[in-house]
C-alpha cells in the first residue's frame, strides 16, 4: 500500500470517528475526547456499542498516531460496519434524549419563571456547567476536605481519626490515580496524579477544562445579585432591592429561555 492510500485510509478513520464524537455530543455526552463522552452517557448505551466505540478509538489511535499503521481491506471493513452501527444507535438515542430534553427544560423553564424560585433554577444550572468535570470537583473537595482533618488528627494525636482520615485519603487517592491511567492516552500514563497531593492539581485541570466558565460566571452575577437584593432588603433600601431582585430575575428567565430553545 503506498503513502497516498494510508493517507485516504487515516482520513477515512478520523472523519469517522469525529462523526461519531460530534453525534456522542448530540446525545448529550461530555468530555474531551471519545473515551470521555463514551463515559458520560454510561447506561444509555449498550454494553456493545461501547465495546465498538472503544474498538474505533484504538483503531483510530493506532492508525493516527502509529508510523505506517494501516489496515487491510478487511480490517477497513469490519471498522466501517463498526461506525454505521455506532452512530445508528446513537441516532435513535438522540432522538430520546430530544425527547426527554424538552420535557426536562420545560419543567426547568417553570423554575426560572417564578421570582425567588429561580435561584433553584439557578443552582441546579451552576451544577450543570461542569458537565464530566463535577467528578473531578467532588473529588477535590474531597480530598482537600480529608487532608485538613487529617492534619486535625495528628495535630490532637489522636490516632484512631489519623487512621480513618488516612484511609479515606488513600481511597480517594487510587481512585484518582485509577481515573488518571484510565483517561491518559496509552504511552503518556504518567502524570502528577500519580503524587498524593499534587493530583490535586490535576483534579482542578480536569475541572478547568470541562467547565463553561463564561455560563458559570453569568449565573454566579444572577445570583450575586440576589443577595445583594436581600441585602437591600434587610437595610430597609426597598427600592434597590426590588430593581437588583427584578434583574436577577429577567437574566435567570432569559438564560433558561436561551438554554431551553437549544435543548428543544
Amino acid at each position: 500500500m503506498n503513502r497516498d492510500e494510508q493517507l485516504l485510509i487515516t482520513g477515512r478513520v478520523i472523519n469517522a470517528t469525529r462523526k461519531i464524537e460530534s453525534k456522542l455530543e448530540e446525545c448529550g455526552a461530555s468530555g474531551s475526547g471519545l473515551r470521555e463522552k463514551t463515559d458520560s452517557l454510561k447506561s444509555d448505551l449498550s454494553d456493545e456499542i461501547k465495546r465498538l466505540i472503544r474498538v474505533i478509538g484504538n483503531t483510530r489511535n493506532r492508525v493516527a498516531h502509529e508510523n505506517g499503521a494501516t489496515l487491510r481491506s478487511d480490517d477497513l471493513a469490519f471498522f466501517e460496519k463498526a461506525v454505521n452501527s455506532v452512530l445508528a444507535e446513537l441516532d435513535e438515542l438522540a432522538e430520546v434524549q430530544k425527547s426527554r430534553a424538552k420535557h426536562l427544560q420545560t419543567n426547568i423553564l417553570l423554575t426560572a419563571v417564578l421570582p425567588g424560585v429561580h435561584l433553584l433554577y439557578l443552582c441546579r444550572a451552576v451544577w450543570v456547567v461542569f458537565r464530566a468535570g463535577k467528578l473531578y470537583l467532588g473529588l477535590f473537595v474531597a480530598e482537600l476536605a480529608t487532608l485538613i482533618l487529617l492534619g486535625f488528627a495528628i495535630a490532637n494525636s489522636s490516632y484512631q481519626l489519623m487512621a480513618a482520615w488516612g484511609i479515606q485519603f488513600l481511597e480517594i487517592y487510587l481512585y484518582g490515580c485509577y481515573l488518571g491511567v484510565k483517561k491518559t492516552p496509552k504511552g503518556r500514563r504518567f502524570g502528577i496524579f500519580l503524587f498524593p497531593g499534587l493530583n490535586l492539581i490535576w483534579f482542578v485541570q480536569k475541572v478547568i477544562a470541562c467547565t463553561q466558565w463564561s455560563r458559570f460566571w453569568v449565573l454566579m452575577s444572577l445570583s450575586g445579585l440576589y443577595l445583594v437584593a436581600i441585602k437591600f432588603c434587610i437595610d430597609g433600601e426597598y427600592i434597590a432591592a426590588g430593581i437588583t431582585a427584578m434583574v436577577s430575575w429577567l437574566g435567570t428567565l432569559f438564560d433558561a429561555f436561551i438554554h431551553y430553545k437549544k435543548q428543544t
